[in-house]
């Protein structure tokens, strides 16, 4: 904004008006968004249910996992690691979908 000499808007007062209106870190350590809900910080690794799995958006085709003995509940798996469900994979006897929630869980932890 433009400032006039003998009556117009203060610089300070501009910046102050900026400030004001720049989002601030929440409680959690994360920022606020659009609707004021914090963001958190928390790592992937345990933190995700598999309902917040499920609304991620669709992979591409070359991070797939293709598992065969881990059943995608080991580290190892693409999907498990990032904290996904296994949707569209070519792995085998897969345990990191909806239908097994209890085994998820436990390896999880």
């Amino acid at each position: 904004q433009r400032t006039r000499k003998g009556g117009g808007v203060g610089e300070e007062e501009v910046i102050n008006r900026r400030l004001s209106s720049a989002p601030t870190p929440g409680k959690e350590g994360g920022r606020t968004g659009k609707e004021g809900t914090v963001a958190s910080n928390q790592g992937v690794a345990g933190a995700a249910s598999a309902r917040e799995a499920q609304q991620q958006p669709p992979r591409d085709a070359s991070r797939l996992c293709k598992c065969k003995k881990s059943k995608c509940i080991r580290q190892y798996c693409i999907c498990f690691r990032a904290g996904v469900l296994c949707q569209g994979c070519d792995c085998v006897e897969c345990l990191n979908d909806g239908d097994h929630e209890e085994e998820r869980l436990a390896a999880v932890e």
